[in-house]
């Protein structure tokens, strides 16, 4: 009988240990104690950059502050918005695209607390370069009857931006020549010449930008005649100061017809081509 009373005293002993070791149960991970009590969210913070330009992205971040004093990352939770979508977009993650100039909020709610942050989408700016590279000749615009083997070249090569900003990437000494000074370029048919000259236009990256590359050329044929009782100098401008251009025009966020382009004027039997290329970076 005494044995049996001991050991029944022995987990009567062992039951009220574990009883009051589950009354003391630590906070869990949900923030809470064995009086229920739980730590809520009193405030959000949008952050990240907020002032970017047209064309872009940047990530936001949203971060929660509780009651307990303590923060929470909660950008893949919160709900985003932005209050003007034609301005800029954002994903559900907080990735904000800008679309065009100008100011919009950008708020993320999570549980009963709404963050904000105020967007502000700058113009962009680009670098345009414009190199003239080189000429061809197609043809070498031959009618004199002793038969010629070159063609005799004067040419210009203009790149013009908005507001009629103008700048000469190439020009022979006296464009379109003078009959006793005729020509930089004296040029067999499919024969090149580099010219190599480069120009570079700021711009803002806005509908409506361009640059305009134009290029003339005329072709001079200068012989001497023997015609007795007298010699002469003759002269023909075969060509007649031909001119063509092409617009690079900004539209979305980039500009058209960028690297290796081309103008021709004329045709295979009298002719010439410039060989030129456009390129453009954003700063």
């Amino acid at each position: 009988m005494t044995y049996r009373i001991v050991r029944h005293g022995i987990v009567a002993i062992a039951i009220a240990a574990f009883a009051t070791a589950c009354s003391k149960s630590p906070t869990g991970p949900s923030g809470s104690n064995g009086g229920g009590n739980t730590a809520s969210v009193t405030s959000v913070t949008v952050s990240g950059t907020l002032s970017v330009t047209e064309g872009s992205t940047s990530q936001l971040k949203a971060t929660a502050s509780m009651s307990n004093g303590q923060t929470q990352d909660v950008t893949g939770q919160a709900t985003w918005r932005s209050a003007d979508t034609t301005i800029a977009t954002v994903s559900g993650t907080g990735l904000v695209t800008t679309l065009k100039p100008g100011t919009t909020d950008i708020t993320a709610a999570y549980q009963s607390q709404t963050g904000r942050g105020t967007l502000q989408v700058k113009t962009a700016t680009y670098r345009v370069s414009v190199t003239a590279q080189s000429i061809t000749v197609l043809g070498t615009c031959d009618d004199f009857t002793q038969g010629l083997t070159v063609g005799e070249f004067a040419i210009r090569v203009l790149a013009i931006a908005p507001g009629g900003v103008q700048r000469t990437l190439s020009q022979t000494r006296e464009y379109p020549g003078n009959p006793d000074n005729l020509y930089d370029f004296q040029l067999g048919e499919g024969a090149s010449a580099t010219l190599n000259d480069s120009t570079t236009f700021t711009l803002p990256g806005e509908s409506g930008q361009f640059v305009r590359v134009q290029f003339n050329a005329t072709e001079w044929d200068n012989q001497i005649v023997i015609i007795p009782p007298s010699t002469r100098k003759v002269h023909d401008d075969n060509m007649d100061d031909r001119s063509t251009s092409r617009t690079h025009s900004f539209t979305g966020s980039t500009f058209s017809s960028l690297g290796p382009n081309t103008l021709s004027l004329g045709n295979s039997s009298c002719g010439i081509r410039l060989n030129y290329s456009v390129s453009a970076s954003q700063q």
